[in-house]
């Protein structure tokens, strides 16, 4: 289940791939934890679609052509991106809960902590955002 850190930052156990780390849920930051973890931390329930971002497409109503959004997930997005896995996209965001915060690093120049062509392939597709 989402969650949102509302208050200032909190550590928060978290289990990858089998094994507990201790991140650092700065505020306003999302994560995606077990229900009963989220209250126990007292962190805000989050509606999914909050964090959902449309996907505007071309559409034809008769002969009419007409924008339509789709709405689509962060991790949908990473699933597009070819040659990035599904055990990488976990990874992902364990690393980054929200498109926002993969964004924000990009920007600001920061190292990503994936593979040279993983790094590469998300700073083509979010460096332009």
């Amino acid at each position: 289940m989402r969650f949102l850190n509302r208050r200032e930052d909190v550590q928060v156990r978290i289990e990858v791939n089998g094994e507990y780390q201790w991140i650092l849920l700065k505020k306003d930051q999302s994560i995606d934890i077990p229900e009963q973890q989220g209250i126990n931390y007292n962190l805000e329930k989050v509606n999914e679609s909050n964090l959902k971002l449309p996907e505007v497409t071309q559409g034809n109503i008769g002969e009419t052509i007409v924008e339509t959004k789709k709405i689509i997930s962060f991790e949908e997005k990473l699933d597009k991106i070819k040659g990035i896995g599904t055990k990488t996209i976990k990874d992902i965001i364990s690393e980054f809960p929200t498109e926002e915060d993969l964004i924000n690093a990009i920007k600001e120049g920061k190292k990503l902590p994936f593979r040279d062509d993983v790094e590469l392939k998300l700073r083509n597709i979010y460096d332009k955002e």
